[in-house]
C-alpha cells in the first residue's frame, strides 16, 4: 500500500494467488488497509501516516498490483461522511 510521494508499506504474510476481502481507508493524511483471508478470517493490517503540512487532500484513487498474480474484482470507491 502506498500514495504518491508518501511511500510504501507491505502487509506481510499474505499468500500468492489467494482472495482476500481488501478493505482501505483514507482519513486526512493517513492511509491504512486491511486484508481479510474470507476462508480463515484472519486479518492482516497496514497503515502510513503521511505528514499535515505536505500531504494532498484531495486527488485520484487507483489499484495496482506490480509482479503478484493480483486480479481485483467488485472493487469500488465510495465516500463517506459521518
Amino acid at each position: 500500500m502506498g500514495g504518491q510521494s508518501t511511500g510504501f508499506a507491505n502487509a506481510r504474510g499474505l499468500k500468492p494467488f489467494h482472495w482476500y476481502h481488501l478493505r482501505v481507508v483514507s482519513v486526512g493524511c493517513s492511509l491504512a488497509a486491511s486484508a481479510i483471508d474470507p476462508s480463515t478470517g484472519a486479518t492482516t493490517t497496514v497503515a502510513l501516516k503521511d505528514d499535515q503540512d505536505s500531504c494532498a487532500s484531495m486527488g485520484r484513487i487507483g489499484l495496482r498490483s506490480l509482479d503478484t498474480g493480483g486480479i481485483w474484482k467488485n472493487s469500488a470507491p465510495f465516500r463517506f461522511e459521518p
